[in-house]
């Protein structure tokens, strides 16, 4: 019987990535998203927003002192471009019931690879929100992260939404928070008298239900940050990031060695340096002064995670989607505790602007039976000051 590949039409393909991609995606849900057929990576969206509008006591038969409007322009940069691909050989067709189950499985796995680093982006701007909650908020130490308990959980809420309510954020419409899965689970024990669970999460874009006046999304792409700090570090010690081994060494030869600076400091940025692959090089090539770049595999496991290094004097700081195992067995390095930065406020605080049409292309190998299948989505994400920053939330959660 002839194969029917009719199932791996670009078309096809398209719609079944778009699809999943939006209706999953938490980011599409909380932002002011905007699809565009018309984008072009590096352009520059300008967005103008005007001074808030006050009110003042009226004064009989005086003129009216009439409020200024004044426009400021912000740009929003369309600089993320992100790819997913596979091949199939017509051989896997005895691997696979059909070719229509083969793309189902593939389109959920592109789907998620794009959806995650979109959302992981997006939420990555609480860093930016104008106001934040701690223990100080709840009456312990200011400062230190929540320690989120069934006690604990619904004042933190409360008091989140009376800080942004004080603060004179409007209610027009929504607002949100985005949690953790742990986070979730305290908020169901906190809540399993009432019945919190209520939205069918695989269809609403990660809602979970209503808390503390909040709509509640679940995403393990919540920005999470966690520090190594480096004393006296010497040759052969190792940090291990989400499951990826970086190795101090006198110099670099292998891939995931980084060399040994003349300072803590020193080796502190060549580390950072390695995590991100500053330099760009490929898998296992590097610099004897440098590092050496690790396996294409662990590169997609740091990426999957959307890990980022910043090097600050001995310490490296650590940004991840979600929570990521940081750790050493060297008492020269020490691993701080890890904590999530929870974005909340009224919907539509951040700015997404992708493509209207994610585009994908199936290139026919010239002399085999294998096709490539590409999916690229371009986008770009903000939180404006004054229009998104003073209606947003960070919460400060210990992992």
């Amino acid at each position: 019987m002839a194969q029917d590949l009719s199932a791996f039409s670009p078309l096809k393909w398209t719609n079944m990535i778009q699809g999943l991609t939006q209706n999953r995606s938490v980011a599409v849900a909380v932002a002011n998203t905007e699809f565009r057929s018309d984008l072009v990576n590096g352009q520059s969206i300008d967005y103008v927003y005007n001074t808030r509008l006050g009110w003042r006591a009226y004064t009989q038969y005086a003129d009216q002192n009439i409020q200024e409007t004044t426009a400021t322009s912000d740009k929003l940069l369309v600089n993320q471009a992100l790819i997913s691909t596979f091949k199939y050989d017509i051989t896997d067709r005895t691997q696979n019931a059909s070719a229509e189950e083969f793309l189902a499985e593939r389109a959920s796995e592109a789907s998620y690879e794009l959806r995650n680093n979109v959302d992981s982006q997006v939420l990555a701007n609480v860093t930016s929100a104008s106001y934040d909650i701690d223990d100080g908020d709840i009456g312990g130490t200011a400062g230190n992260d929540i320690a989120l308990t069934t006690s604990n959980c619904y004042k933190t809420f409360s008091k989140t939404r009376a800080k942004l309510a004080s603060n004179g954020v409007e209610d027009d419409r929504d607002w949100y928070v985005v949690v953790s899965p742990d986070v979730t689970s305290v908020i169901e024990q906190s809540m399993v008298a009432s019945g919190f669970n209520t939205a069918d999460d695989a269809l609403a874009n990660g809602y979970k239900g209503k808390f503390g006046g909040f709509k509640i999304y679940e995403s393990n792409n919540v920005l999470h940050t966690q520090t190594a700090t480096l004393d006296t570090v010497i040759a052969t010690d190792v940090l291990t990031v989400a499951g990826v081994t970086f190795t101090v060494v006198a110099a670099p030869s292998a891939a995931g060695e980084v060399d040994l600076g003349a300072s803590d400091a020193a080796t502190a940025v060549n580390l950072a340096a390695a995590i991100n692959n500053t330099n760009g090089y490929a898998a296992g090539a590097g610099s004897a002064t440098a590092y050496f770049e690790v396996s294409d595999d662990n590169r997609n496991t740091l990426n999957r995670k959307n890990v980022v290094a910043t090097a600050s004097g001995d310490t490296v700081i650590l940004t991840t989607a979600g929570t990521t195992a940081v750790s050493s067995v060297d008492t020269t390095i020490t691993v701080g505790d890890e904590s999530s930065l929870l974005l909340g406020g009224r919907i539509g605080n951040v700015h997404l602007v992708m493509q209207k049409e994610i585009m994908s292309q199936v290139n026919q190998e010239p002399k085999s039976f294998v096709k490539n299948y590409l999916s690229y989505v371009l986008f770009g994400t903000k939180m404006f000051a004054k229009e998104g920053s003073d209606r947003a939330v960070e919460i400060n959660i210990a992992a």
